[in-house]
């Protein structure tokens, strides 16, 4: 989907390229940090330590790993 139109686009280029490597390392750790509210938002609090790792791993990491790398990550997960 692109609906940002070119001059936008340009201005928030040029918006990011004015701040610091500091600045944008910050915003950079926000995003991901809200990221991460919003996927612990969305586990029940009622799973156990190792379901939300699990939970939470899945979310982040599942497209990354085969399925034989997942089964053994989730095991390692549940028990540590």
């Amino acid at each position: 989907m692109k609906d940002t139109s070119k001059n936008i686009k340009i201005k928030y280029h040029e918006m990011l390229i004015n701040k610091s490597g500091i600045e944008r390392l910050n915003m950079g750790a926000r995003m991901e940090e809200a990221a991460r509210e919003l996927v612990l938002a969305s586990i029940s609090d009622e799973k156990t330590e190792g379901e939300k790792k699990t939970a939470i791993f899945l979310r982040y990491y599942s497209n990354d790993f085969s399925d034989e790398e997942i089964t053994k990550i989730i095991k390692h997960l549940k028990t540590h």
